[in-house]
């Protein structure tokens, strides 16, 4: 993929995948109904096992002094068939319990509505994904994807999810059995095509008739293994009162008047962002400069400074004269700045005498600088280079069919590993952006998880 279309084929893939992950989450039934199936149908052999037995024993010939043990063993084997019966109906009992979407009645309309909303947006997708090159017309490719994402998608997404959230705490019984009730109530009142599920009062007040249409609304965030980077954002929520204030305000009072007075409050949240690429190394840069943040957005071009600033103090601290963080520090500048260009936006300069002169780089490069130092003081949790240098040969292989699989991960490996992994794939230059890496990075992720089982035991 290009630096001038990076970002905007990124964002088509990611909100192409979520509109097909949405779809195979309304159709795929719950893991445990499925077990539960395969448990039901090992009991039902082995309680026809034990009435093959009986039936053979009694076919057996009269043997003497044998009568009383063939008498016991008769008693023994009925009472095994009796509970394995009596562990079949309670099989039978959870498998009518759990609930999924696709077994109602009105599941299959939902399913059909969802289906026929996002095909047309699914292929639109693929039609931004398929660019040879730079767009004709790159504002009209933004302008789709953005139309895409927010007033076409968001209803789809919200009614989806609320309905998918709604079916967990049934299945789960959360929900305490209300919607069960709820839907014998209503098949009392002979409406088969009420679905009953738990939703949020103001959603229930002001979406009721939806709802009973099978579709409901809520946000839809992306929970994939593409965010979880994010998870430093959350971190950050719960650790920065209690350990990086107190000392960055310390660090920061060490300062000139003149120094003191250059940061200001809108630096909080990129702040943030700069914890997280300390914390999660590129992987967090990539996620956040690739599919969250809005290229159009002066605020988010400050967000993006201090994500790549971060990233460049790391990289220098790590080595000077070849940093090693630089190249995919560069492809992430150079495609959001095709992006601020494409939407007539001022680019992000970052290098150069210019850079160096300019009044904003150096004030951010010296929060970033002291910022960083404070970290280190304080946390050992930092994106370190035996990480980076373990996934350096990772990078190809999951960019190749079946390359995942040839993927050594080392004892002590982290998640860190693999996400940094994927993403650096995933923004490669050499990738094919119409292949889908979805699959490889299920399969290092499941090559990972098999790595911490053994360290555990």
């Amino acid at each position: 993929m290009t630096s001038e279309t990076l970002l905007l084929k990124l964002r088509a893939e990611t909100l192409q995948s979520n509109l097909s992950r949405l779809q195979i989450c309304l159709e795929t039934p719950p893991e445990r109904l499925t077990d539960l199936g395969e448990l039901w149908l090992k009991l039902d052999e082995a309680r026809k096992a034990v009435q093959n037995s009986r039936r053979a024993m009694v076919d057996l010939d009269d043997v003497s002094g044998m009568e009383a043990i063939v008498a016991k063993v008769t008693d023994e084997m009925a009472r095994v068939s009796k509970t394995l019966s009596l562990s079949m109906d309670i099989v039978k009992q959870m498998e009518r319990k759990c609930f999924s979407v696709n077994k109602t009645l009105v599941g299959g309309d939902i399913a059909a509505l969802v289906k026929s909303e996002a095909d047309p947006l699914v292929a639109k997708m693929n039609g931004i994904r398929s660019i040879n090159g730079v767009p004709l017309d790159p504002g009209k490719s933004w302008e789709d994807l953005r139309v895409a994402a927010t007033s076409k998608t968001e209803a789809i997404f919200t009614s989806s999810v609320e309905l998918l959230g709604g079916a967990a705490l049934r299945d789960s019984g959360l929900d305490e059995r209300i919607g069960l009730f709820a839907d014998q109530l209503l098949a009392m009142a002979n409406d088969k095509k009420l679905l009953a599920l738990p939703t949020g009062q103001a959603s229930a007040q002001q979406e009721l008739a939806r709802v009973f249409k099978g579709i409901i609304r809520v946000a839809f965030p992306d929970w994939t293994l593409w965010s979880l980077p994010a998870a430093a954002l959350e971190y950050w929520k719960i650790s920065y009162k209690k350990t990086v204030e107190p000392t960055l305000n310390a660090n920061l009072a060490n300062l000139t008047p003149e120094e003191r007075d250059a940061v200001r409050e809108d630096d909080t949240q990129p702040l943030v962002d700069a914890y997280a690429t300390y914390i999660m190394g590129p992987a967090y840069a990539c996620y956040a400069i690739g599919v969250l943040l809005a290229p159009e957005s002066d605020t988010d071009q400050l967000r993006v400074r201090f994500t790549l600033t971060m990233l460049d103090a790391m990289s220098d601290a790590v080595n000077p004269s070849s940093p090693p963080f630089v190249a995919v520090s560069r492809r992430l500048l150079e495609g959001w700045n095709a992006a601020r260009i494409q939407m007539g936006r001022v680019p992000l300069v970052l290098d150069g005498p210019v850079a160096d002169q300019d009044p904003e780089t150096v004030r951010v490069r010296m929060i970033v600088r002291i910022f960083r130092n404070t970290l280190e003081t304080i946390t050992a949790a930092k994106f370190g280079m035996a990480i980076w240098n373990d996934i350096q040969p990772w990078v190809d292989l999951l960019n190749q069919e079946g390359g995942a699989t040839e993927i050594n991960v080392p004892q002590g490996a982290d998640l860190r590993h693999v996400l940094n992994a994927i993403w650096l794939a995933r923004i490669s230059p050499d990738r094919d952006p119409q292949s889908d890496l979805t699959e490889s990075a299920k399969i290092l992720l499941e090559r990972f998880k098999e790595i911490v089982e053994k360290g555990k035991k």
